[in-house]
């Protein structure tokens, strides 16, 4: 019987080892929690991809729509490194961001070369994070230009993830540019 992985099936299920089992000690507990928090662990990381798998296929899709995947309040920022100049910096909101995006899939040029980015595997991590957020990173490319993807997902009150900041750098890798700080 598979047991469910929030807080209440939590505290029934340790409810009903003690019941069962009145062996169980402390290290049993501790040990039914930690599998719980695995769990939860294992659902979150899942929906981490689900999130990126859809954010890239929505991408090369030219999908506007991607901006869905971004809480309301969702800041974005973006870097472009160049050899001899200053990093030009710009920042989003959630609707900035949207009108951008839609004109960016409007010009035909350059939703062709969205729609030809290879994206690596990301890396998905709760590390040193809140209950409620997960950190994904990864690297987008195509021809010379590369672009690292920083990620912070939210877990909403409804449930459900989503973007709730993001921070790109995009560099040229035919001039030995690589992220700064990287």
């Amino acid at each position: 019987m598979a047991l469910k992985t929030d807080a209440c099936s939590l505290a029934v299920a340790v409810m009903l080892v003690q019941l069962l089992s009145p062996a169980c000690d402390q290290d049993c507990l501790l040990s039914a929690r930690a599998s719980q928090s695995k769990g939860a662990k294992e659902a979150d990381i899942t929906a981490a991809r689900t999130i990126f798998d859809e954010y890239k296929k929505r991408d090369l899709a030219g999908d506007a729509s991607l901006v869905d995947l971004y809480a309301t309040d969702a800041r974005i920022e973006s870097d472009i490194e160049r050899k001899d100049t200053p990093t030009q910096k710009e920042h989003y909101d959630r609707a900035k961001y949207c009108a951008q995006i839609t004109k960016t899939f409007a010009d035909p040029a350059l939703a062709k070369l969205s729609a030809s980015t290879v994206y690596e595997a990301p890396n998905i991590s709760r590390e040193l994070l809140d209950k409620d957020m997960i950190k994904v990173e990864f690297l987008a490319s195509h021809g010379d230009t590369a672009m690292k993807v920083h990620w912070l997902l939210r877990k909403e009150q409804d449930g459900k993830w989503l973007i709730a900041r993001e921070h790109t750098v995009t560099y040229r890798k035919s001039l030995g540019l690589t992220v700064k700080g990287q």
